[in-house]
């Protein structure tokens, strides 16, 4: 459809629905759940609208306020049809993402959201308009359905996404909460040493550094934003665990004086060999050794598999001991590379500046 024709539906479906949603309607809402995600947002979208501005006689905020009927039935049909909206985003034969090509994962956008279209043709609307703002490393990305339940928790609870904003430039959109979309995990009754390793704010601050770092277009306040998310990244980096390949861990439990049980932090002792891998690059007097780290099990998993390596869990401090003058975060993705001298200087940074 054009942009007009757009238009024009979304006028058409408006009208015929939003006046009539109702929870107590379950005919009308069930005609509504199996209409495409975009008509849902559509209504959903508009029926905010109604309220908000009192096109409806005895349906605003004031109304609800004093809990009037009919508005509370209106707001709680709009509650439903935000829940309709996510089902059926769950539900969907695939969505569509953009990612960037410099991080190799999802682009978080300034409000720390991650894009989601319910048709191609939004996606690659959306990739030509920020080329056209010399955003030249987005590529649109398919997520089946069997991997859209996964893309949205890992999204959220690994790689650090806040929001979901679904149909960014289309007729109408929807901003959701990752909260609302996937139940955040919860650790609180689990021991420290065995939850999982996670780093969700520490990826999306080295993300956003990486995206805004080799944006190609100039413009007035670049430098601050970069600085303001280089601090970001500093803080997070600082106060993140990290994953480490390792083969010979297994020593480590069979040797009881290898183990530290007050803390649970493994010690190694005399006798215990393990090997932890380097990735090169360069040759000659460009060649370079890095050890890898990894945030989290799936990026770890992107490069090695558990079958034969084992995952050794380090502070961010540890990284100053690793076996290469440089260590390398995400090397399937991010690919962020520090050196020994600036894992030091951002602990300087970090002890001046952010440590309460």
């Amino acid at each position: 459809m054009t942009r007009e024709e757009r238009t024009q539906h979304a006028f058409d479906i408006s009208s015929k629905y939003v006046s009539r949603i109702s929870p107590e309607n379950t005919e009308i809402m069930q005609e509504i759940k199996q209409l495409p995600i975009q008509d849902i947002i559509t209504i959903y979208s508009n029926a905010r609208y109604a309220f908000k501005n009192n096109l409806y006689v005895g349906i605003n905020l004031e109304a609800y306020e004093n809990r009037e009927y009919d508005a509370v039935v209106f707001v709680k049909a709009i509650d439903f049809l935000k829940e309709i909206i996510i089902d059926n985003l769950k539900d969907a034969k695939c969505l569509w993402t953009i990612t960037d090509k410099i991080t190799r994962s999802p682009f978080l956008n300034d409000n720390d959201g991650v894009w989601l279209f319910t048709e191609k043709d939004y996606a690659d609307e959306c990739v030509d308009y920020f080329m056209q703002r010399y955003r030249t490393t987005f590529e649109v990305a398919e997520i089946p359905h069997e991997n859209i339940y996964k893309f949205m928790g890992t999204t959220a609870y690994m790689k650090g996404a806040l929001f979901f904003h679904v149909d960014e430039g289309a007729y109408a959109n929807i901003e959701l909460k990752n909260s609302d979309v996937v139940t955040p995990p919860d650790f609180s009754n689990v021991p420290m040493i065995n939850r999982p390793v996670m780093n969700p704010t520490y990826y999306r601050a080295l993300a956003k550094f990486q995206q805004e770092r080799f944006y190609r277009a100039d413009y007035d306040g670049k430098k601050d934003k970069l600085r303001k998310l280089e601090d970001d990244m500093i803080k997070t980096f600082c106060e993140a665990r990290f994953l480490i390949p390792v083969k010979g861990m297994d020593q480590l439990k069979k040797n009881p004086e290898s183990t530290d049980s007050g803390n649970g932090e493994a010690v190694l002792k005399k006798g215990t060999t393990i090997t932890i891998p380097s990735l090169t690059k360069g040759e000659g007097e460009t060649f370079t050794k890095a050890t890898p780290v990894f945030t989290d099990w799936e990026e770890f998993n992107k490069v090695y598999s558990q079958d034969e390596w084992g995952g050794w869990i380090w502070k961010a401090s540890d990284l100053a001991g690793a076996p290469d003058d440089f260590v390398v975060i995400n090397a399937a993705s991010l690919g962020f590379e520090m050196s020994k001298k600036m894992i030091e200087q951002s602990f300087d940074i970090y002890e001046k500046e952010f440590k309460s």
